[in-house]
């Protein structure tokens, strides 16, 4: 669906809501087009913001919390 709407539209940013432990999935959202992930949440295993920079900083951005 991202990849279609891309066409239509590129310079369409995609953003990804997702509450909870979806660390594991962050590859996966990159992997289809995703552009931004929100929230961070800090008190959520695997959510510590500058491990996530660290990991993924320059495929993705990372916004809230």
């Amino acid at each position: 669906m991202i990849e279609r709407l891309r066409k239509e539209n590129p310079d369409l940013t995609v953003i990804m809501h997702s509450d909870g432990a979806v660390a594991p999935l962050i590859n996966d959202f990159i992997e289809v087009g995703v552009d931004v992930y929100n929230p961070v949440q800090p008190n959520v295993a695997g959510s510590d913001p500058q491990e996530l920079k660290d990991l993924y900083g320059d495929k993705i951005c990372f916004s809230g919390n």
